[in-house]
């Protein structure tokens, strides 16, 4: 296992993750404190703790996944929509499974921030 010390929030976290996927763990840490940022600047006025903000995060992110899912779903279940775009039934399955791999990660980062704090 390999360790990576990322920041979200202006708060350090050391976060185990499979090795070689440093990277990513950075990727994605980025994109939450992009996230968090835009939503605390959005609403500076009624967040009222870090885990407040934490959470507007967390379920924002999850409506972007269940919204990918929700159009997955959609490609998925049209009969003329992967011929259209030339996605084969395979690629969505291939995607439905990468939406469903980065819902499971947020999911596991969200819970190891909230026993970090």
């Amino acid at each position: 296992m390999a360790q990576v010390a990322i920041e979200i929030n202006n708060k350090k976290y050391n976060i185990e993750c499979d090795n070689g996927q440093e990277e990513r763990v950075y990727q994605l840490a980025g994109y939450i404190n992009e996230r968090l940022n835009k939503i605390s600047g959005a609403g500076a006025g009624t967040i009222t703790t870090d885990s407040h903000l934490l959470t507007l995060t967390a379920l924002v992110l999850a409506d972007e996944i269940f919204e990918l899912q929700d159009s997955l779903q959609q490609v998925s279940s049209s009969p003329q929509q992967p011929q259209a775009t030339g996605v084969s039934g395979e690629d969505t399955e291939l995607i439905t499974q990468a939406v469903d791999h980065l819902r499971q990660r947020v999911e596991k980062l969200t819970k190891e921030m909230r026993l970090a704090a």
